[in-house]
């Protein structure tokens, strides 16, 4: 009766830890994404040359990432995700820095709103 206890309690204890790690990579990819996106904005707002090359840095990072989250987001978000970086890298490619702006914008909102995603809280728990 005593090892049934045990194994309960260490099955219980990996899958907190499995999903706690799960939901941990999920936001390291998301600030991975957001960091190259971030700087390009910057680049926009103080109208420096607007490196091109973040976007497709974003782009390839989220391809790469797409897999893993596949299996734990919505798929409505994660094309979102996908279709905003290739709308803002067309408006960048266009010279339209507005509207590559707001892209961007929407995307740093969508990424973060992906972070959020079933983050342990009070509130999921009860």
């Amino acid at each position: 009766m005593r090892w049934r206890v045990t194994v309960a309690a260490a099955l219980l204890a990996a899958t907190l830890l499995a999903g706690l790690a799960l939901r941990a990579r999920v936001v390291h990819l998301c600030d991975r994404v957001a960091a190259p996106l971030e700087q390009t904005a910057d680049a926009i707002i103080v109208r420096k040359a607007i490196p091109l090359d973040s976007i497709a840095s974003a782009t390839e990072i989220w391809s790469n990432a797409l897999p893993f989250l596949s299996a734990l987001v919505t798929h409505e978000w994660l094309d979102g995700v996908t279709e905003g970086l290739a709308r803002a890298e067309g408006f960048l490619s266009r010279g339209e820095d507005s509207e590559a702006l707001a892209e961007i914008r929407a995307l740093l909102i969508l990424l973060k709103r992906i972070e959020e995603y079933d983050r342990l809280s009070l509130r999921n728990i009860l």
